[in-house]
């Protein structure tokens, strides 16, 4: 599953079983969910760890080392990912 399709879900999920009259308030709902959603929880859906490494080692290629080795050790623990770098 792509990330954007875990934060898709993340509403849906919460307003499974709700019923709505009209599909107006369905819609403020979903908006609703969407405007909740805080760094952390979209980090939660949307960080892979595989993701993550792909993105670092091509950054590590173009970037001054040093640099790099700060980036990837502030990105995993921001992810709370074990740091392998």
């Amino acid at each position: 599953m792509y990330p954007i399709e875990r934060v898709r879900l993340y509403p849906k999920d919460r307003l499974v079983w709700k019923a709505f009259e009209i599909l107006g308030d369905l819609e403020t709902k979903v908006g609703e969910q969407l405007q909740r959603l805080d760094a952390a929880t979209i980090l939660s859906l949307t960080a892979y760890p595989f993701l993550i490494d792909t993105l670092l080692r091509s950054l590590c290629c173009t970037e001054e080392q040093g640099a790099c080795a700060e980036m990837a050790l502030a990105l995993w623990k921001v992810a709370d990912l074990p740091a392998v770098y």
